[in-house]
């Protein structure tokens, strides 16, 4: 596969990765072919990335689970053309000149499949990069849980935050709302790490009611597909 189209996603893939030793399967990224793409799928329970990404030839099936580490420090180094080689407990990467591998951790049970995504009733279209300031402004004013609120509206979206010491905030974005008004709240860094890799893009949030994950994915299609799962938290008591 391309390493430049690897590279575009693997951090932000690794970053979703959990740091917590005591939990090692959410510890890695999943990579599984599928045809013709590679799956990357990471998660540390809070939100999921998933990555799709073009690859020029597969000889065996692979699916395999690898430190979220590992590939976050090959995302530095490689260039050119990559190949992945797995079997038995061991991964491996090589392009011209170097070759890592790795042991592999046990995880084939991290998919996207798991996450309940049938009950979408409110989808928001707008813009990555204005979302992503407001709700960075916004998070100046969130206190010591770092939770706001998305208040959807019927073209706009209001940022809405405010911490225990009566400090607010909020900001107003225009947005394309159809279907609900379903308003979810989240981290603020979770929300900010959906939004980065969509800079400068338009992205559709799709929003479920209750506790159920909201998908952030760009509007435009492209060859290498990234969608971000984000779960929602309870808003924070005024």
């Amino acid at each position: 596969m391309d390493a430049g189209q690897l590279v575009a996603v693997l951090g932000t893939v690794t970053a979703t990765a959990s740091r917590d030793d005591s939990l090692p399967m959410f510890t890695g990224v999943r990579l599984c072919t599928e045809g013709e793409r590679l799956r990357l799928v990471a998660s540390d329970r809070y939100r999921m990335a998933v990555a799709k990404v073009p690859i020029h030839r597969a000889d065996d099936p692979l699916d395999t689970l690898v430190p979220a580490t590992l590939l976050a420090e090959i995302g530095k180094r490689a260039t050119g053309t990559v190949a992945l080689h797995a079997g038995g407990n061991r991964f491996g990467l090589s392009w011209p000149d170097s070759v890592v591998s790795s042991a592999v951790l046990d995880g084939g049970f991290l998919s996207e499949n798991a996450i309940h995504t049938s009950s979408v009733d409110t989808r928001v279209t707008v813009d990555a990069g204005a979302l992503a300031s407001a709700v960075r402004r916004a998070n100046l004013y969130t206190g010591s849980k770092g939770v706001l609120t998305l208040d959807v509206g019927d073209a706009e979206i209001r940022v809405r935050a405010h911490s225990q010491r009566d400090a607010e905030a909020e900001e107003t974005i225009k947005a394309e709302v159809s279907e609900g008004r379903t308003s979810p709240s989240f981290q603020a860094r979770y929300l900010l790490d959906a939004l980065r890799p969509f800079a400068g893009n338009l992205v559709r949030l799709d929003i479920q009611p209750g506790m159920r994950a909201t998908a952030v994915r760009p509007v435009e299609p492209a060859e290498t597909e990234l969608t971000y799962y984000v779960m929602p938290m309870l808003p924070s008591k005024a």
